[in-house]
């Protein structure tokens, strides 16, 4: 889903980063396993990532009242994004149809 140069930018600036890294974030557990092998696959010292999911903070913060004019929690999903092909937007956009149905 990109140009071809910018995927083999991306590796050497990736090997080159994560192999002098101290600490390595994830956003998941199943992205923690990605990187963890791809430093294998690749022969490269890479951290094991801590995982820290989206959306947690780094604090607990108090709730803001709730809009009256809000729908009801757990009636719409904020699906967040840049527009890209590799986003995959039509297909959420069509699991949330079959979720409704």
């Amino acid at each position: 889903w990109s140009v071809a140069a910018y995927n083999l930018q991306f590796k050497a600036w990736f090997d080159t980063a994560a192999t002098q890294a101290d600490i390595l974030l994830a956003i998941s557990q199943a992205t923690a396993r990605d990187i963890v092998r791809y430093g294998q696959l690749n022969q490269l010292p890479i951290a094991t990532p801590t995982v820290v999911p989206m959306g947690t903070g780094f604090s607990e913060a108090a709730s803001p009242p709730r809009r009256a004019d809000l729908p009801a929690p757990g009636s719409y999903v904020l699906f967040g994004s840049s527009i890209e092909t590799r986003k995959n937007q039509l297909l959420a956009f069509r699991a949330w149809q079959v979720l409704l149905e």
